[in-house]
């Protein structure tokens, strides 16, 4: 045992206990030293009473960190509704990660994003809001799947008046709102005058943004609706999008 001086006890150097313990993880046996202001090895160890090797601790605080971290962001995502099992799940290797370069560095912006089912459009969006929620900006998100969000809507239309526009009204609590698979289902006339209530919000409003998924570019599902008034209505939601100051659109093709 070293002998040491009244200095070297403020450099830690003096110990009182030298024990021999095995790692629980690796089975490796190591040495473990406890400084003289200890009074027991039992109050030393604590809850272990064998304790974890250096690397087998780090590994563990390591794993414990990212633990943490999922739990902060499954919390975070779950207060976005958005789908945390898309960034669980997900294979990285399909990620499409020059859309979602794009989408980071116009995140800014209104977002009009058409491209084929299977591209990684629903990840892209996820996976950038992922990143903007580490990065602790201070946006906050909400995710709505439109096909849903619609029969939502009419569900509580169908209740009140009030209640559809408080409904709606809510959307707005969050700085950017993801709306996924837009086109998907048959457009009636409520969910077009959903869509028309957002997109006029986005064009009055200095801080809030929309990102918008779809399969096709906004104007092909005019082609499809027969109902004039129907017609017309999306084609002005259409137009209003387009005029956003901060809009951006990215088409699969382009």
């Amino acid at each position: 045992m070293k002998t040491a001086t009244v200095q070297d006890q403020d450099k830690n150097l003096v110990f009182d206990y030298e024990v021999r313990c095995r790692c629980k993880d690796c089975g490796r046996e190591f040495r473990e030293f406890f400084p003289k202001i200890t009074m027991t090895i039992k109050e030393a160890l604590g809850d272990n009473p064998v304790p974890f090797c250096n690397d087998c601790s780090e590994k563990r605080n390591k794993f414990k960190e990212e633990q943490e971290r999922k739990k902060f962001l499954a919390s975070e995502f779950e207060k976005a509704q958005i789908p945390f099992c898309f960034l669980q799940n997900y294979d990285p290797g399909r990620g499409n990660n020059d859309l979602l370069n794009f989408i980071l560095d116009n995140s800014g912006k209104t977002l009009y994003i058409a491209g084929n089912p299977g591209i990684g459009k629903t990840w892209a969006v996820c996976e950038a809001a992922k990143r903007m929620i580490l990065a602790r900006i201070g946006k906050t998100f909400l995710f709505l799947n439109w096909e849903e969000a619609v029969k939502d809507y009419l569900s509580a239309c169908d209740e009140s008046e009030s209640l559809g526009n408080k409904w709606r009204r809510s959307l707005l609590a969050a700085d950017i709102i993801i709306v996924d698979d837009f086109g998907k289902g048959n457009f009636t006339q409520r969910g077009v005058d959903l869509f028309y209530y957002l997109t006029n919000k986005m064009y009055e409003s200095v801080n809030k943004r929309m990102w918008i998924t779809a399969n096709l570019p906004a104007d092909c599902y005019l082609d499809g609706i027969r109902d004039k008034k129907l017609q017309a209505d999306l084609q002005a939601a259409c137009s209003r999008l387009a005029r956003i100051d901060n809009f951006s659109s990215w088409n699969e093709e382009a």
